[in-house]
């Protein structure tokens, strides 16, 4: 689990790069990966009218 201190975070930050290097016999790898601000785990939506299309709209 990969998490950042909040106090480290510029104001209006909704991702961050990271980049990791490795190295191995083969010789040295490096990736970026960015990780996106999640807010979906604060949403407070528990259902939706997903079959209107086939049932109608009421």
């Amino acid at each position: 689990m990969l998490s950042i201190r909040q106090d480290k975070l510029k104001p209006g930050t909704s991702w961050l790069d990271i980049v990791l290097t490795a190295t191995t016999s083969a010789g040295e790898l490096t990736d970026t990966f960015r990780i996106v601000r999640d807010e979906f785990i604060r949403n407070k939506v528990i259902a939706h009218r997903g079959a209107w299309k086939k049932y109608g709209s009421y």
